[in-house]
């Protein structure tokens, strides 16, 4: 769950915010409770590297 909300607010910030170069890379953390958590980091633009989900 907490890996869909991360991705899903990635997009969401990566619609509004500038594009690289001003900000290549975002990540987002998301914290459910004290053990359930998710960080999804993602490269911007064209070439961007594939998503990094931990």
């Amino acid at each position: 769950m907490c890996e869909r909300v991360a991705r899903a607010v990635w997009e969401r910030m990566a619609a509004v915010l500038p594009g690289p170069p001003a900000l290549a890379v975002l990540r987002v953390v998301v914290h459910e409770s004290d053990v359930a958590h998710a960080a999804y980091e993602r490269a911007r633009g064209a070439d961007a590297a594939p998503a990094l989900c931990t």
